[in-house]
C-alpha cells in the first residue's frame, strides 16, 4: 500500500475517534446539566446505556487508530509482522 494511503487510513482513524470522544463528551454534559430530570424520570439507566455504548466505539476505534499506526511503523523497519 502506498505511503500516503496509510496516512488517510491514520488521519480517517483519528477524526472518527475525535468524533466518537465528542459525543461521549455532549452525552456527558447533557446528563450532568439535566442530572435532576433524570432522577426524577428515573432514566438513569438509559443515559448509562447511551455512554457506555459511545465509550466502548470510542475505545475500538481508537485501538483500529493505534494498530494502523503500528503497522505503519512496522512496514517502515521493513518488518510487516501481523499487519
Amino acid at each position: 500500500m502506498p505511503r500516503r494511503a496509510h496516512g488517510v487510513d491514520i488521519r480517517e482513524a483519528s477524526r472518527n475517534q475525535r468524533n466518537r470522544e465528542g459525543a461521549v463528551a455532549a452525552t456527558t454534559a447533557e446528563t450532568i446539566s439535566s442530572i435532576r430530570v433524570v432522577q426524577a424520570l428515573s432514566l438513569q439507566t438509559m443515559f448509562s446505556g447511551l455512554f457506555s455504548s459511545a465509550s466502548l466505539r470510542s475505545q475500538a476505534e481508537g485501538d483500529h487508530g493505534a494498530r494502523e499506526k503500528d503497522c505503519r511503523a512496522a512496514r517502515y523497519r521493513g518488518d510487516e509482522g501481523d499487519c
